[in-house]
């Protein structure tokens, strides 16, 4: 499929490579985005439980394994946390303690 571009009086040609490029870039986004957000989320989980997602699966066993990552993750770990939670309801702001709301039974 070739197709001819107008661009400022000279004549482009499109060729396949152009489209598969672009496909190919389509495809790639919401793997990288998903990528990005599971490295995310296990830098905020327990290391115990880190080490155990190792066996899951080959990408995460290589993501784990990673020198870079175990360093993220140590620095995520030592950080200091925020403890507290804003939330607006009908113009009214509440603090919420977020380890106490999760520990709580009732």
């Amino acid at each position: 499929m070739i197709t001819k571009v107008k661009t400022g009086g000279r004549k482009r040609k499109k060729t396949k490579t152009a489209d598969r490029k672009s496909e190919k870039m389509k495809i790639d986004s919401p793997r990288s985005v998903y990528e990005d957000l599971m490295k995310e989320i296990q830098l905020k989980l327990p290391t115990k439980s880190v080490l155990c997602c190792k066996c899951l699966s080959k990408s995460w066993f290589s993501l784990i394994s990673d020198p870079q990552f175990a360093r993220r993750h140590f620095d995520a770990a030592i950080a200091p946390t925020y403890k507290l939670l804003n939330v607006v309801n009908n113009s009214e702001a509440y603090c919420v303690d977020i380890e106490s709301a999760l520990c709580d039974d009732s």
